[in-house]
């Protein structure tokens, strides 16, 4: 059984103010965790099934390469915004290095999670 671990971190954007420039967090305002991917696997599943489906259950709907499928591509989520203070969030999604997933797998869960 393959195992894969996927990092996320979380970043909460203020409301950006008239004239002002992009806004930059500093790390320690930056979110940041992890979820080890391998004994959720269902019998009859690909590995790379279970990383599509997390991502996509996570709201990362969003490929840092889009629209055609690059090693390294993150995923990311759609800005959600807190209408009573104005600040946006957003979280990003990155597949760790050494998963047991082939190119191939990769390129599969690009095409999942982007359609």
């Amino acid at each position: 059984m393959g195992q894969v671990t996927i990092q996320w971190h979380e970043v909460e954007y203020p409301a950006p103010e008239e004239g002002e420039e992009d806004y930059c967090p500093a790390p320690e305002e930056i979110d940041r965790g992890e979820e080890v991917l391998d004994e959720y696997i269902d019998e009859g599943r690909e590995l790379w099934q279970e990383v599509a489906e997390y991502l996509r259950d996570e709201g990362a709907v969003l490929a840092s390469s889009y629209p055609q499928w690059c090693p390294g591509t993150w995923y990311h989520t759609e800005s959600e915004q807190d209408y009573r203070t104005g600040a946006y969030t957003q979280r990003s999604y990155h597949i760790a290095e050494g998963a047991d997933l082939t190119e191939a797998d990769l390129q599969a869960i690009y095409q999942r999670v982007t359609s």
